[in-house]
This record gives structure tokens, sequence and C-alpha cells, in this order.
């Protein structure tokens, strides 16, 4: 009931916010018309599953994997390196659009078309990220968009640009619903690991980090991967995604320059909530150390054959020749790599490094390179 009412709260406000911020637009009747069943079937067929799939519930996750990070830390390249052969159970962007089971043999014939135009639905590269390209591997965040439990939802609505509160989205440990929130995730990779043919999941659930505590009450022997990069660089990156993003969606000649500097302040400020209860967890000992690895994004950058032995140490996982073939010619190209995006910097968003330095005191240090610190 808690989840049901969360549910339709954010609904709600998502839909103010889209007459608040685009007035009687497309945006707001997307929302109006097409959410509502498009919510319905999916939990609908969600249900279905226990009836055609039973098999589903049966099966046992052990030692799952889960890829977490503030934005722009590297998380989408870790996770498709370490399932570049599909040996390891992976959601792609269609399946996480019809997570149920019953649906994806329904739409199995619309899906193959779509997959075979390559028709993609959001930023391309040159953006920094591509998501949705159908048959790609996708995060495993957007699966809490299906229950309005992710502050991803407040990106690609016009939530970010509302007059309400969507603190909820973050804050998720707090939350009443987050327990069953995290249930109905732990359900849907039973249903991917049962369609698959592994048994091991390696998922990137990125903005979970403040549901971690709910994460490993129902998966206390996850391995949890957790990069660490500086907010002077995550900040900035983040940003410029979600303006070329807002571009895409909305146009930013709609939007007015201080409901887009109200998102870059509450970007910012979760940020560094994001980054102060992570530190506050690891410095009270709250997280077994057998159940984290912490990396620094520069040693992703500038040392990955070390990062990779060290996840596999500390997953126990045992990859095949060929995906080891994979991870070698990945170390050596990995030294020439150059992002494609430019990203905007601190300045033009209406920050400095001084006062990123300044809130962030205690903990941006551990991010600096070595020969910085």
């Amino acid at each position: 009931m808690n989840l049901l009412k969360h549910c339709i709260k954010i609904y709600l406000k998502v839909l103010k916010a889209c007459w608040v911020a685009f007035d009687f637009s497309k945006a707001f009747l997307f929302w109006l018309v097409f959410i509502p069943p498009y919510y319905a079937f999916t939990h609908i067929t969600l249900l279905l599953d226990n009836l055609f799939f039973p098999e589903y519930r049966q099966v046992q996750i052990k030692q799952p994997i889960f890829i977490l990070a503030y934005a722009r830390s590297g998380t989408t390249f870790l996770h498709h390196l370490l399932t570049q052969s599909d040996e390891y159970a992976t959601f792609k962007a269609w399946e996480i659009a019809f997570p149920a089971l019953t649906a994806r043999k329904l739409f199995a014939p619309l899906i193959a078309y779509f997959k075979h135009r390559e028709q993609k639905t959001s930023s391309p590269t040159s953006y920094g990220h591509e998501l949705f390209k159908l048959d790609t591997k996708e995060e495993e965040e957007f699966l809490f968009i299906h229950w309005f439990d992710t502050p991803v939802l407040a990106l690609l609505t016009p939530l970010v640009f509302g007059n309400e509160d969507y603190s909820e989205l973050c804050f998720n440990d707090e939350q009443l619903h987050q327990k069953l929130s995290v249930l109905l995730f732990r359900d849907c990779l039973k249903r991917q690991i049962y369609a698959s043919s592994s048994s091991q999941i390696i998922a990137k659930p990125k903005n979970s980090l403040m549901r971690i505590k709910s994460l490993l009450g129902v998966f206390p022997d996850a391995k949890i991967i957790y990069i660490q990069r500086s907010p002077l660089e995550t900040i900035p990156s983040a940003l410029s995604l979600h303006k070329q993003l807002f571009k895409k969606l909305w146009g930013l000649e709609n939007i007015s320059s201080q409901r887009l500097q109200k998102h870059y302040q509450q970007s910012f400020d979760y940020c560094l909530a994001y980054h102060k209860y992570m530190q506050a967890l690891i410095d009270s000992d709250a997280i077994s150390p057998e159940n984290l690895l912490r990396i620094r994004y520069q040693d992703l950058r500038t040392n990955l054959e070390s990062v990779l032995q060290q996840i596999v140490d500390f997953t126990q996982l045992q990859p095949s020749p060929k995906l080891r073939e994979t991870w070698r010619q990945a170390c050596q190209s990995n030294k020439d790599y150059t992002p494609a995006h430019i990203n905007e910097s601190l300045e033009s968003f209406g920050f400095s490094n001084a006062q990123i330095s300044d809130a962030f005191d205690g903990i941006v240090h551990f991010f600096a390179p070595k020969g910085d610190r």
C-alpha cells in the first residue's frame, strides 16, 4: 500500500510538472494518456508471469554483482566490459522496457522489427551516453521507473522543472516502501536469470547508492563495486549530459534559465548528499568489506588490468578465456581513450572549483590522483 501511494503521488507530481513547465503540451498528453495504460499493462503482465512462467520464482540469486557510482564515473564502460561476452545475465534496453516475460512473448514480433531497424529513442554518444538502443545492454536502474522509484525518472520527465519536491526519488533508504521496491527489483532479476543461460547477474543499478541498505537487506551476499570519481569532474560532466538531454526532449528555448539553474543547484545538492551518505556508511563500517569494493576512477582509466584483477578476486568471477582476451584488448586500447563528448565548464553552470572543494571537504581528497594528494 505504501508503494502504491508513492506511485500515485509521483505520477500526479509529474503530471503537474508537465503542466507547470510546458502547459498543454505533448509531454502533458503523453503522461495523461499513454503512461497509465503502459504502467497497467506492465504490472498486469508481471502478475501473469506467475501463471505462465511460475518457475522463475524458484530462481536463487547468489552473490549478485552491483555496479554503483555517481553519474559519469565509468559505470557504463565497466559494466559493458565485464559482460561483453554475454556469459553473465544482463538486461538489454527492450527487456527493461518490458520486464515481464509474458509481455516479451506478446511483443516479440514487434521488438524484432524495431531491433532490425535499430531504432534509437534517446541521446547519441556525442552527448556522452547512448540510451535505449533496443538491443544494447542498459542500466538496471531503469527497472525502478516501473514503480516510480528512481531519480532517473526526474531527468526523463519535466519533474525537475516543476515546483514540487521530489526528494523521495533520491533518498530511497528513508522511504517506507523501499523494501517492497527492492523486492520487485529482485523479482525482475530472477526473471532475467530464468530467461538467460547464466545464473550470475551483473547489474548496474547505478543510482541506487541511496538505497544500499535496502539492497543489502534483500541481497545480503551482494558484491558491490563502487566507483569513486571527483565531483570536480562528475558534476560538469553530468550537467552537460542533462543539458543535452533537455535540449533533445524539450528544447532549451522552452525552459527558462531560472528553471535550469534550479535544476543545476538541486543536482549539486544531491551529489553532495550522495557522497556524504556513502562516506558515513564507510566510516561507520555499516558495509562489510565482503560486500564492498571501492575503485578510483583514475585507476579505472590508467590501471585497468589491476582493477579487473581486483574485481575477479572480490567477486570470485570465473571469466572465460574469450572474455579475458576481450579484457586484455581493452587494457591496451584504454590507454588511448579520448571521450567523444565535450563537457561544459563548472562556471557555465554557476559553480566554481573552490565552491565544490569547500562543500566536499573531507571527501574530495580521496578522489584526487595520487600525485595531487
